[in-house]
């Protein structure tokens, strides 16, 4: 008959936990080097803002004159 070996156990465990890490590195990282950058021009993301309600005419009017 076979005994029960306890180190078997604590090997599967620490496999699963090391599997487990480096699978969450390689999502990070991926993560981090898949972001896009924001590509779209100032005026268009401040629109979108007071479109949003986010800021005021006024404070949309104030970024127009600062960028042109």
């Amino acid at each position: 008959m076979y005994s029960f070996d306890w180190g078997f156990i604590w090997v599967l465990i620490v496999q699963l936990v090391l599997a487990i890490g480096i699978a969450w590195i390689i999502v990070q990282w991926v993560k981090l080097f898949s972001k896009k950058k924001e590509t779209r021009p100032p005026l268009d993301i401040a629109k979108e803002r007071y479109a949003k309600g986010e800021i005021t005419k006024e404070e949309l009017d104030e970024i127009k004159r600062n960028l042109e």
